[in-house]
């Protein structure tokens, strides 16, 4: 029987024996030990430093003090160093802050008057964190006021006290008074009084933080009643009264005009004359002791 030979088709192997044998040469050279893993130098590292600052913002009034507190995390080393608008400790313009984290508003309200104030960890200088100051104007006092009365009609007057700024004005009542800045401690303005009594007179400082001071009592004083005659005439009418003129009788009759003028005097002359009686009945009835 003859011999049937069957051919199949070989294919080369030499690509996956090329694969097999890169694989067994890496692994015996420790590079990788299975497949899809990553070496030990990509593992992550430990939690990153991080810094915080308590309060995150506040409000502050010029020359007030704040404390404020820095907390430091995934690093042994929790110091840190406080600046203020990133120069270190701060400056008389922007305010100061110490090393314990105190911060001191400038005395002047700054321009801009939004502040920052960092700290930045001793363990890396590259992180940091801040919280935000808005520094507002000062609460004003008023110690007094000057004249402490004044006439119905224009005026000026005085407002001493402390913690004025530019643009404080005076406040009559309810109504803002032209108003000039002199110092920290003084004002002046001017207005108009059109009614008699008293007055509720306060400082208001502008924003930001606008406030008003206590309030203190200014006196607009009535006007005097109109003279109804001359000078003259009260004085002559004064010189044929038995005690004669004088500054303020002459003022009493003119105010008063003389037939009430006349009616006082009559009345004066019988008390005189009623006192002059009763001494002259003292000075005869008189006991002689000698």
């Amino acid at each position: 029987m003859p011999k049937t030979e069957i051919n199949f088709p070989v294919r080369s192997c030499a690509p996956l024996c090329g694969l097999v044998l890169a694989i067994a040469i890496l692994n015996g050279c420790g590079g990788v030990s299975r497949l899809g893993t990553s070496s030990t130098s990509d593992k992550p590292s430990p939690g990153a430093v991080k810094v915080t600052v308590t309060p995150a913002s506040t409000q502050l009034r010029v020359n007030a003090k704040k404390q404020f507190s820095a907390a430091v995390s995934n690093n042994s080393n929790k110091t840190v160093s406080w600046s203020v608008n990133g120069i270190a400790g701060g400056n008389a313009t922007i305010g100061k802050v110490d090393s314990t984290g105190l911060y001191q508003a400038p005395v002047a309200l700054p321009s801009p008057n939004f502040i920052s104030v960092e700290a930045t960890s001793a363990a890396d200088s590259t992180v940091s964190a801040s919280a935000s100051v808005t520094v507002e104007n000062p609460v004003p006092t008023v110690a007094s006021v000057s004249p402490a009365s004044i006439p119905m009609g224009n005026f000026t007057i005085t407002a001493t006290g402390t913690n004025f700024v530019n643009g404080s004005v005076v406040v009559w009542g309810t109504k803002f008074l032209t108003t000039t800045f002199i110092s920290a401690t003084q004002l002046r303005a001017t207005g108009s009084a059109t009614l008699a009594g008293t007055v509720k007179v306060s400082v208001q400082n502008p924003d930001p933080g606008s406030a008003s001071s206590g309030m203190l009592n200014l006196v607009v004083a009535a006007p005097p009643p109109p003279n109804v005659i001359s000078a003259s005439i009260a004085a002559r009418f004064l010189e044929q009264s038995s005690w004669g003129p004088n500054p303020a009788l002459i003022t009493l009759v003119r105010r008063q005009g003389i037939e009430t003028a006349s009616i006082q005097s009559c009345r004066m002359a019988l008390q005189f004359s009623f006192r002059l009686a009763q001494m002259t009945a003292w000075m005869q009835c008189k006991p002689d002791f000698s």
